[in-house]
């Protein structure tokens, strides 16, 4: 019996869902790590859904990088919620 070509594609489909998942994972936790420090628990809850809410993997990138070299929390947090937008 012979697989379909489709079989391959969807299988590669569902693999690279299930890596871009786990890297947007990734990236909205080191993010979190970098706010909790700087931010009052009680808004780290409101940071997490909103990144959580984030599904463009570009924008979680860019996102990372700034809080990667940022040394103002309050520009990042802006940043973030601009995103919103």
């Amino acid at each position: 019996m012979q697989e379909s070509p489709f079989t391959y594609i969807e299988h590669f489909s569902f693999e690279e869902h299930l890596r871009r998942e786990r890297e947007r994972k990734y990236l909205i936790t080191h993010i979190l790590r970098v706010l909790i420090g700087s931010i009052p628990s009680s808004d780290i809850q409101l940071v997490k859904q909103t990144l959580e809410s984030i599904q463009d993997h570009d924008r979680l990138v860019d996102l990372f990088n700034k809080a990667s070299n940022t040394t103002d929390v309050d520009a990042l947090l802006q940043a973030l919620y601009e995103s919103e937008v």
